[in-house]
Formats: C-alpha cells, structure tokens, sequence
C-alpha cells in the first residue's frame, strides 16, 4: 500500500512504521488529529501514546466496543475501572456508535465502536504526574471492592493510622470504595497519598 499511496498523494507526508514505535509528535507541525483503526489488542497503549504531549486536537479511534463502555464509564458502574479514570483524568471520553461485527469481513467475534477523546483542555493531572498516578489507580483498583483504608494499606503498605490520615486529608469517609471515585476524587486521593 505504501508506494501506491505515494504515488497517488505526493504532497502527504506519509510515515511508515510499527504504531507503537514511531514517535509521530515531530511530524506534525501544529494542532493535529490521531485516527485510526487500530489492532485490538495494542488498544491500550495506542490510547496513552495517543495522550502523550502534546496531545492532540482529539483522537478518534475503532475500538472493541467493550473497551470503548470502559473508557467511558462512570464510577459505580460494573465497566468502570483503572482505565476509565487514566483516560478520563486527561480527556473527555465519547462512545459514538455502535459499528456491528457483521460490517466487516472477515466476521470477527465482537462488535466495535468508534470512540472519541478530546483532550481536556486543563487535565486534572499534571504531565509529570500521569505514570505515577497511573500506578496508583491500577493499584487501588487491584482491591476495587475495599474500603479506601483497606485498599489503600494493602496497596501502599500503610498502617491503619497513616490510611485513615491519607483518607481524611483527600476529604472522604473511611468506608468509601475506589469503584466509587470519580476520576478527580482519584486525584485528590492521589495527591493526598504523596
């Protein structure tokens, strides 16, 4: 496909390479748009390269559409999870449509969606702190049906009084549980845990 692209559509830039290696952001020169239809089985990572500054304008992608309900789930909800907030903590998540297995031939086992991130325009995380809070929040959801204290000594290794601290000074109730956090409650759990 290369060469014929290349033939065809001189004038574009066109930059061969594995996803997940080609650094793409010294290729653009301004605001930009990551699309694609991706292997579902590098969706994940394809998803944090695509929210690496500097982010783009949005990132549109074909997804198997349970990932696409995880990104975009609330808190409470049985979908909701480590990914949903990751993603959440630094654009606003949309599941567009539905696109049927039956569209595509050959017929694979699930059906996609198409999923939209827009890239918030202040995150509630800092650039600096996105793999440490990634860490974080994987780790507590590790223990998603625990109380934040139990959570969070099992995952940090603190003791009852330290948790209890770390609970108190993020402003929420000892029995509280990660699933039911919102993406900024993380973050002040997070801030409140360093």
């Amino acid at each position: 496909m290369i060469p014929g692209l290349k033939s065809k559509y001189p004038e574009m830039l066109l930059a061969e390479g594995d996803a997940l290696e080609l650094d793409w952001h010294p290729l653009v020169g301004g605001p930009f748009i990551v699309a694609g239809n991706i292997p579902y089985n590098i969706t994940s990572p394809l998803i944090d390269k695509a929210l690496t500054p500097p982010r783009p304008a949005r990132v549109v992608y074909l997804v198997q559409k349970e990932v696409a309900e995880r990104v975009a789930a609330g808190p409470g909800s049985k979908e909701y999870g480590a990914l949903s907030v990751g993603v959440q903590a630094v654009s606003k998540p949309e599941r567009l449509f539905t696109v049927p297995k039956g569209a595509f031939f050959p017929v694979p086992k699930v059906d996609s969606a198409v999923l939209r991130l827009t890239p918030l325009q202040t995150p509630l995380i800092s650039d600096s702190e996105v793999e440490p809070f990634r860490r974080f929040v994987v780790g507590l959801f590790g223990y998603r049906r625990k109380q934040l204290v139990r959570a969070l000594r099992e995952h940090l290794g603190l003791d009852a009084e330290r948790g209890m601290a770390v609970v108190e000074k993020a402003g929420f109730q000892a029995t509280v549980r990660g699933e039911e956090l919102g993406p900024e409650e993380f973050v002040k759990l997070f801030r409140a845990s360093r």
